[in-house]
């Protein structure tokens, strides 16, 4: 099983998916976890709350299935 929570952060400047990137590394790195995150952004991704949690689980979404096709035994 996994653990799901949500951030909403208002007035986040454009490089702050690299800060998110970093700092899920970092986890990864110090605790062995695994860690996957779906960002979205308004008003890119929706300007309801409605749409842009659906963006976001969508892109998790894309992330896992990503991380599982390249952790796969036939992964190349």
């Amino acid at each position: 099983g996994s653990d799901e929570f949500l951030l909403v952060a208002s007035g986040i400047l454009p490089h702050a998916m690299g800060l998110v990137e970093r700092a899920l590394e970092a986890v990864r790195l110090l605790t062995h976890l695994s860690l996957s995150a779906g960002v979205a952004r308004s008003p890119e991704d929706g300007t309801t709350s409605e749409e842009l949690i659906a963006a976001a689980i969508a892109r998790l979404a894309e992330v896992r299935l990503r991380h599982r096709e390249e952790h796969s035994p036939n992964a190349r």
